[in-house]
């Protein structure tokens, strides 16, 4: 079968499952709640650095109830995203002004359980299937009270609304962190998904974010009717778009024109024609050469010249043309909105008296097992790591291989024998003991750099998901640092073992102890630079503040400078080291008690390594490492804050 044949075979195929969720209208597990919307006299105005201010909306009002898709368009900087974004509750920077009334009441914190907002990127997960995705979402969003069938029911409901409902074990697909791609699904596809996981939870108002954009004729038309579907369910849906074609434009039951903020008019596409002729900018012999959106975005956009032979003389041509055709407006919308004042019959209420999102426990529980899968389904993100490790491991393995040998001077066992050629030694010096054991606390402090990218792309997916309060930024960090944990144990011991294996480490036989060191001090380096991840604003600086703060514990690691010979003003930076107490907690397991096997110069070794306490007192082994999780703690605290302060969309 050709490839042309098969495209339309898959084409009808979901042409046929939407239609046939058109005509079902079947009862939904959830029911969508009836509710108006109305918004009076929004007004966005910013500060500009002159001590100015720039208004970004004048003056809108508008209204919509359930079963209506109201489009909003107008051109680039008109204020299509800023009044979406008031609406939504998303607006985060800027003097707001004016109401926005749910039922006719004013909006509250409940207003996010009515509502949903699916951004023009979608935030979906490459290496979920589209089943696991959609349970997710279903999960975080549905009333703690519901039952497993109901959370299936509404899964089924919205995959069927979209024409998904064969494609359940379908990857999501899509770039992974670190450049690896994962196939799945067609990016129509992906926007179809983006809208039922939004959906899921029945939500009265459905807002949009050019829900076609950079799609095809034919996706974005199967798009737009998985949205009229909802409508027909009684979602009321808002979406920016960008010069639909007719087809798309005719699904509309409203359509809102704005530009330079202001709103120009909201009523149906069959009205826009009478407006135009009203306003004096119909022109017939434009509309039979350009569809009629393009049409009306040539006339209402201001702010540059508009040559008459090119747009002729029926166009807007400056804000004060705007402004008189807004003025107009606003009269017509605030008779309009004056029949939404009061809420649906029956309806006190568009949220559910007995929705409440889940607990603190629950939202953790459901994240962890979004990032296990993440995490063991990446390569780059565990095969790549372990891979790392592990030539680290023989690298600093071989190259100290067998340092017990030129100290007893006993034959080897005979696995030692199957290992590379032995490093030949004329005598073991204790300072080829601290050198191994240095290069194996500093691989495990720099390796986990090599994560850099997923922890940035772990801080943006938070940061596209916080605006929607699906869950708490400290069940979110829980979640990641477990399962950071995990993925950091196995590296950190796959390097320590081959060291300590092949270098004949430690002296002391205490070999358990060893390598619980050094993957305590891998997981607080991990922590370290997921902190520095979440707290820079890119990559680069993220960087520089994991490399500088490497550096710093590479000089006061006591070995390669000693702190005693070091100003006072500058050693005292040695106490937030935390490569200052893992390499003295390591030296002193390599060396305690060895001076009874004849290797005098082990105590000499520690006491040259220990951590001086004063009084003749030093920081014992156990202590070293307590000081190691104390880092990891501050760490994972102020990684924890960052993602929580710092990672919040500025819109």
């Amino acid at each position: 079968m050709s490839v042309h044949s098969q495209e339309s075979d898959r084409s009808s195929e979901l042409s046929g499952n939407i239609l046939l969720a058109l005509r079902l209208k079947r009862q939904l597990s959830f029911p969508v709640p009836e509710c108006s919307l109305r918004w009076e006299r929004l007004q966005v105005s910013y500060r500009t650095p002159g001590g100015g201010v720039r208004m970004a909306l004048h003056d809108c009002s508008g209204a919509l109830v359930n079963g209506e898709m109201v489009a909003v368009m107008g051109p680039s900087g008109a204020g299509k995203s800023t009044l979406l974004d008031t609406l939504t509750m998303r607006k985060t920077v800027g003097d707001i002004s004016g109401r926005v009334l749910i039922n006719g009441r004013e909006r509250d914190e409940r207003f996010l359980l009515a509502s949903t907002y699916v951004p023009q990127e979608d935030n979906l997960v490459p290496t979920n299937t589209v089943l696991e995705t959609m349970q997710f979402y279903a999960d975080l969003t549905l009333p703690s009270s519901s039952s497993r069938e109901q959370r299936q029911g509404a899964i089924r409901d919205r995959l069927m609304s979209v024409g998904l409902a064969d494609r359940e074990a379908q990857r999501v697909g899509g770039r992974l962190p670190g450049g690896f791609s994962v196939r799945g699904l067609s990016g129509g596809e992906r926007r179809r998904l983006s809208i039922a996981a939004g959906v899921v939870h029945s939500p009265a108002l459905v807002f949009l974010d050019e829900p076609t954009s950079g799609l095809d004729a034919f996706s974005a038309l199967c798009v737009m009717e998985s949205l009229k579907t909802m409508c027909s369910q009684g979602h009321a849906v808002v979406c920016t778009i960008h010069q639909p074609r007719q087809a798309i434009l005719d699904m509309f039951d409203k359509v809102a024109f704005l530009t330079a903020g202001r709103l120009l008019y909201l009523g149906p596409p069959w009205r826009v024609q009478a407006w135009l002729d009203d306003a004096g900018l119909w022109d017939p012999e434009r509309v039979h050469s350009e569809s009629l959106a393009d049409m009306v975005l040539d006339c209402i956009s201001v702010g540059f010249e508009k040559p008459e032979d090119q747009f002729g003389k029926h166009t807007l041509r400056n804000e004060d043309d705007a402004e008189r055709l807004a003025l107009k407006h606003r009269q017509e919308a605030a008779d309009m909105v004056k029949t939404y004042d009061a809420p649906p019959a029956g309806a006190a209420s568009c949220i559910w008296p007995h929705a409440k999102r889940p607990g603190i426990l629950w939202q953790y529980w459901t994240l962890q097992r979004q990032q296990c899968r993440i995490a063991f389904r990446s390569p780059g993100t565990l095969g790549a790591r372990v891979g790392l490790h592990l030539i680290v491991g023989l690298l600093i393995g071989g190259v100290y291989y067998d340092m017990e040998r030129s100290f007893w001077e006993s034959g080897c066992s005979s696995w030692r024998r199957l290992l590379p050629t032995r490093l030949q030694r004329l005598t073991s010096m204790p300072q080829d003991r601290v050198g191994v054991l240095f290069l194996l606390t500093l691989a495990q402090s720099v390796t986990p750099n090599c994560a850099m990218s997923f922890f940035i792309e772990d801080r943006q997916y938070y940061c596209r998901e916080a605006a929607a309060k699906l869950y708490g930024a400290l069940p979110y960090h829980v979640a990641n640092a477990v399962t950071e944990a995990l993925v950091c144990t196995v590296n950190g011991a796959v390097a320590s073992m081959l060291v300590t294996m092949m270098a004949g480490l430690p002296l002391s036989d205490r070999w358990w102890p060893m390598v619980m060191h050094l993957v305590s001090h891998h997981l607080c380096a991990s922590a370290m630079v997921q902190m520095c991840a979440r707290l820079a604003p890119n990559q680069d600086v993220a960087f520089v503040f994991s490399a500088g703060y490497i550096i710093l514990c590479m000089l006061f690691s006591n070995v390669l400078v000693k702190v005693g010979t070091v100003r006072p003003s500058l050693a005292v930076l040695r106490w937030i080291c935390s490569m200052f107490y893992a390499t003295a907690g390591v030296v002193e397991v390599e060396f305690a008690g060895v001076e009874e096997k004849g290797f005098l110069a082990g105590d000499r070794v520690v006491s040259n390594i220990a951590i001086a306490l004063g009084d003749g007192q030093t920081l014992t082994e156990t202590g070293c490492l307590g000081m190691v999780w104390c880092f990891y703690l501050i760490f994972s605290t102020v990684g924890c804050l960052g993602l929580k302060f710092l990672s919040v969309s500025q819109v």
